[in-house]
C-alpha cells in the first residue's frame, strides 16, 4: 500500500533510499495497516504488520551515535498514512483512515515535559 501511494497519489517512483521521500522537505512518508480483530468479545483494533523505518547496511560500519545515524535524519519528520486493511477488497480500494505528521522535536519535547 505504501508504493501504491507513493506512486499513484503523489507521483513519485517508490524507492528504497536513505533520504527522505520528500527530501526537500525532510519528511519520510511511512504507510500501515490495522485490523480488527475479537479479543475477549470486543472488537479491537490491531497492527496488521511491522512499520520498517530504516534498512540497516552490512557493507559499513554503523556511527557509534544514534544522532550521527541516517535513521535519526531520516525520521526528523514523517507522515505517518494509517489505513484499514480489509483483505476482502481490491488494494486500490482501501480506505485511509488517519493522517498524521510526526515530528521528533514535538514528540522529544513531550517527553521533557515541553509544550513543543
Amino acid at each position: 500500500m505504501g508504493t501504491l501511494i507513493e506512486e499513484r497519489f503523489f507521483g513519485y517512483k517508490a524507492n528504497s533510499d536513505r533520504e527522505a521521500d520528500f527530501a526537500e522537505a525532510g519528511v519520510e512518508l511511512k504507510a500501515t495497516c490495522y485490523g480488527m480483530v475479537t479479543k475477549r468479545r470486543k472488537l479491537i483494533a490491531s497492527a496488521g504488520e511491522r512499520l520498517v523505518l530504516t534498512m540497516i547496511s552490512y557493507d559499513e560500519e554503523a556511527p557509534l551515535s544514534l544522532y550521527d545515524s541516517h535513521l535519526w535524519k531520516k525520521c526528523k519528520s514523517i507522515l505517518l498514512v494509517w489505513y484499514h486493511r480489509d483483505k476482502t477488497i481490491d488494494p486500490y480500494d482501501q480506505r485511509i483512515e488517519h493522517v498524521e505528521p510526526f515530528l521528533r522535536e514535538r514528540v522529544a519535547g513531550a517527553h521533557q515535559g515541553s509544550s513543543t
